[in-house]
């Protein structure tokens, strides 16, 4: 079944086709910052490599055609297909020059990559399609197990967590901390806690937690910026250390922590939303 609002994982094709629907001219992503192109040139201003491909007939076949010098070419006719091509592996295999003294015990290796984890086969390419797929495109850890598997890689759901958390520790932590600063500089900020559940954290299972987000709001519609910060309370510790020195205004529900850390804190404004 098809309802308005919900989609059915099974049979999403069956639910959402139309057969009347028209085919597009083409699948190009269009920005929204640029008018769109018309005419002949749009293919060479086209973002996307093309490839071209040549299909003509030999002069024999225009002999046989046409007989002897009895034929001119025209423009040629422009037939345009997108070609997928699958994700690829490849094995990075540095070759590190090594090098000693032929009089002593010194040592040296040429320049190179250091390994973005230590002890680690991740490379940056590797780890980005793990957080894109489990983080943008929503896809899980054992799916992409199976995925990684038709391409001749054999990563456990376990390698491919463990990678997410020390990437995260050693990487996402420090942009996350940065984008925290930069979020001070923000005359206007907004904040707003969202319970969830949480099965695995030393509690009941079950146990309600809590989601702060703090983010800069549609003033700043060039440099967003989005953070949450999970906690296992609602306690008005974590927004009293999160915006502690926050010179500026917050815009807020009626919860009564954000109006008592106004007091508080000397520099912070709260400003209610109209809602």
């Amino acid at each position: 079944r098809f309802q308005h609002g919900t989609m059915v994982f099974f049979n999403e094709a069956e639910a959402v086709y139309d057969l009347n629907e028209k085919e597009p001219d083409d699948l190009e992503l269009k920005s929204p910052k640029q008018p769109k192109r018309k005419g002949k040139k749009e293919s060479d201003l086209s973002g996307l490599t093309v490839r071209r491909i040549d299909h003509y007939l030999s002069e024999e076949e225009l002999e046989i055609e046409f007989g002897v010098n009895g034929w001119k070419q025209l423009p040629d006719a422009i037939s345009k297909k997108y070609h997928f091509a699958p994700a690829r592996v490849e094995v990075e295999e540095h070759h590190i020059g090594v090098y000693a003294s032929k009089t002593d015990e010194h040592m040296v290796k040429a320049d190179h990559p250091k390994a973005l984890l230590h002890g680690s086969l991740v490379s940056p390419s590797l780890g980005a399609a793990i957080i894109n797929g489990k983080y943008v495109n929503a896809v899980p850890l054992y799916r992409l197990e199976q995925e990684f598997q038709r391409y001749g890689l054999q990563i456990t759901r376990q390698n491919m967590a463990n990678w997410c958390i020390r990437l995260a520790e050693e990487y996402l932590s420090i942009l996350y901390d940065h984008l925290h600063e930069e979020l001070y500089f923000y005359h206007v900020i907004q904040a707003d806690e969202t319970p969830l559940l949480v099965n695995h954290d030393g509690r009941k299972a079950g146990s309600k937690s809590w989601m702060w987000v703090y983010r800069s709001g549609h003033l700043y519609q060039d440099r967003q910026i989005v953070l949450y910060e999970y906690q296992q309370t609602r306690n008005a510790s974590h927004p009293r250390e999160f915006l502690k020195g926050y010179d500026g205004i917050c815009v807020t529900d009626g919860y009564q922590v954000y109006h008592t850390l106004e007091k508080e804190l000397e520099e912070l404004t709260i400003a209610g939303c109209w809602v």
